[in-house]
């Protein structure tokens, strides 16, 4: 066993001498490493601008067909849709023309949106994605998701009529279910906590019941309230934080109960209002009023006649603050596919 492990050790010397007497001779080739690839820099996610924004606003620009997000205090543009480049919605251009409602849906994270082109289109805000689009005839001024995810439609189209439609994902376009005549019909809100839609008519404000109805959403009207001053009401809208609505018509801003709907003026001193919103403490009440001899403007301004968002060349038509709409929708509001 001694003489075995001797002989093992004499072996291994000789292995390190030869090695070591050769050493001169080896010519040795470095072997390039490849490099190293670096791991790509994440695309910016321009949502995280739009969440973290102080005061955002969300506009319907109409001079180039667009949903906009616009940081209120720098003017930076946060977020934009155009129809002219939407590729996942045949004839965007010609029923997303001239763009008149926006609202935020489903926790602000999609877009519910009309033009008088006559398409209405949900539109995920993160990748630009329409939802679900559809012909809603000529002149649609609003729309209002009910708690199913179907669509109601308000359009002045034919002296005006409100719409509902079935909302499918799969197919993506759908048509109408229900057409009900109601003249000079500019605005749709659901009343969440009451569970009814509100939709002016010239110069009443009228109360619908939905049926509930997934596969086939229909709406009654259940009663209608006289507007006390003006004719021709065009803005609806929650007061953001309160039990009631803005309304304005052609002469007019009123503030609605959302209890009994009684109606009391406000001391706007503009008239001709397109659209109003208001928000929490360090939000202004912003308008949206048109200039003279056009129905649009270049700016928004507060209730004072200040300026809160200004940008040449625009054509904005109605403006909101981008929040959490807690008169018309649950806390937790996912998207819903309606049930067949």
């Amino acid at each position: 066993m001694i003489m075995k492990r001797r002989i093992i050790a004499l072996l291994c010397a000789g292995c390190l001498f030869s090695l070591t007497a050769c050493q001169e001779d080896i010519e040795i080739t470095e072997v390039p490493m490849p490099p190293v690839e670096e791991e790509p820099e994440p695309a910016p996610d321009d949502t995280d601008k739009i969440y973290e924004c102080k005061h955002p606003l969300l506009l319907t620009e109409q001079a180039q067909g667009r949903i906009l997000i616009v940081d209120a205090d720098t003017r930076e543009t946060l977020w934009e849709w155009r129809a002219a480049s939407a590729a996942d919605m045949p004839d965007a251009t010609s029923l997303m023309r001239l763009p008149s409602e926006v609202k935020a849906i489903y926790n602000r994270r999609y877009i519910l949106a009309t033009a008088s082109g006559g398409g209405v289109a949900i539109i995920r805000i993160a990748d630009k994605k329409v939802m679900f689009y559809a012909s809603a005839g000529n002149n649609p001024h609003s729309a209002e998701v009910f708690p199913d995810g179907n669509l109601v439609v308000a359009s002045t189209d034919n002296d005006g009529f409100l719409s509902t439609f079935r909302v499918d994902t799969v197919a993506r376009t759908g048509q109408v279910v229900q057409k009900l005549p109601l003249t000079f019909c500019h605005s749709a809100v659901w009343d969440h906590s009451r569970g009814r839609l509100l939709a002016t008519s010239d110069n009443k404000l009228c109360v619908f019941t939905y049926n509930g109805d997934g596969n086939d959403p229909r709406i009654t009207k259940e009663s209608e309230t006289a507007i006390p001053e003006g004719n021709w009401a065009h803005d609806l809208f929650p007061v953001y934080g309160e039990n009631a609505l803005w309304l304005t018509n052609n002469d007019y801003a009123m503030k609605v109960s959302g209890s009994d709907l009684s109606m009391e003026t406000v001391g706007f001193s503009q008239s001709d209002i397109k659209s109003v919103s208001s928000g929490p403490e360090g939000f202004p009440t912003v308008l949206l009023i048109p200039k003279a001899d056009e129905w649009w403007n270049t700016k928004v301004i507060d209730t004072e006649g200040r300026t809160v968002f200004e940008q040449n060349g625009m054509q904005i038509y109605k403006a909101r603050w981008f929040l959490d709409n807690p008169y018309s929708y649950p806390a937790k509001h996912d998207f819903v596919q309606p049930a067949k």
